[in-house]
């Protein structure tokens, strides 16, 4: 062997000395490390410790109740948004509140919920009837959707015909909305939402009453602190079912989708069983497919996702 190609050998021993050298360093610096670092988790964790926080549950479906001065609720909204890996829409279903839902072993009209000692009796209820996965309830008493109202300084609507409002102690004379568009005030826009104006339709009733919470809804603030104040704001005359942390990143979205134009909307069907100013009614057969279509992720196909 010369002497050209026996010191080609050696450079290379020499490398490949130096590398292994590196290795062995490393693999030693890492035996070094603590064990929480090079244990598998389930190893550290201490068997007597907390279990792992779980985020709170996700509301996707919302059923929105606003009361008149008897406690009836002559609105009920439903309003559903898609799930995180969907493109964001949402689905605003008035519902009539003459729809018959079972409460106990009984069934009673919607708005007749906010009356019973159960808190759940309006959510169940429509679980119940519409097999749809609702996830929570708010309860909206006139003065607070008034004071909804007045917490986004007032909303702008068009109004078709005059509305002649009711006047309160402190005024002499009774407001009148002439048509066309005009800034509601709370105690206007609570007056209109739950009335009931001549010569309309029930239909017709209840595409206003969607207007005017759209229109509500996306004049709420558009952070959360200050969505969290608002709703807090409304005081105990505001009932949900669920905590104020999880109703807020809904709305938040709720308001995106309303403001973008990313919204359905839709009066669930009904056939009238007993007439008269707060009748009952039972869903249509077309009902089904609008409600599948309005809501494809939050159907309960099966009798025990009912009661659940």
């Amino acid at each position: 062997m010369t002497r050209g190609v026996r010191f080609a050998v050696v450079a290379v021993v020499g490398v490949l000395v130096v590398v292994l050298l590196g290795v062995v360093s490393t693999s030693r610096s890492g035996d070094s490390a603590s064990p929480a670092e090079s244990a598998p988790a389930s190893a550290t964790a201490s068997p007597s410790g907390p279990p792992p926080s779980i985020p709170p549950p996700r509301v996707e479906v919302l059923l929105m109740q606003v009361l008149d001065a008897t406690g009836y609720a002559s609105v009920n909204v439903a309003l559903g948004i898609t799930p995180p890996e969907r493109r964001p829409r949402t689905s605003v279903l008035e519902i009539p509140p003459t729809l018959l839902v079972p409460v106990g072993d009984s069934s009673v009209p919607l708005g007749t919920t906010p009356l019973q000692p159960d808190t759940l009796a309006a959510v169940d209820g429509v679980r119940r009837e519409l097999r749809l996965d609702v996830d929570a309830g708010l309860e909206i008493d006139r003065l607070a959707f008034a004071g909804w109202v007045d917490g986004v300084n007032g909303v702008w609507l068009f109004v078709d015909d005059t509305f002649v409002a009711t006047a309160t102690k402190s005024e002499e004379e009774p407001r009148v909305v002439r048509p066309g568009w005009t800034r509601l005030d709370g105690l206007i826009a609570t007056q209109y939402v739950l009335a009931t104006l001549p010569g309309e339709t029930d239909r017709e009733r209840h595409l206003r009453v969607m207007e005017v919470m759209e229109a509500v809804i996306a004049r709420m603030p558009e952070t959360p602190e200050r969505m969290r104040q608002l709703v807090t704001s409304l005081g105990s005359l505001a009932q949900s079912t669920v905590p104020t942390d999880e109703l807020v990143p809904f709305l938040l979205r709720v308001r995106a989708d309303i403001r973008f134009g990313r919204v359905d909307r839709a009066v669930l069907p009904v056939d009238v069983v007993r007439g008269g100013i707060r009748g009952a009614s039972v869903p249509a057969p077309r009902a089904w497919i609008m409600l599948k279509r309005l809501f494809p992720d939050s159907r309960i196909e099966s009798e025990a996702g009912v009661t659940g």
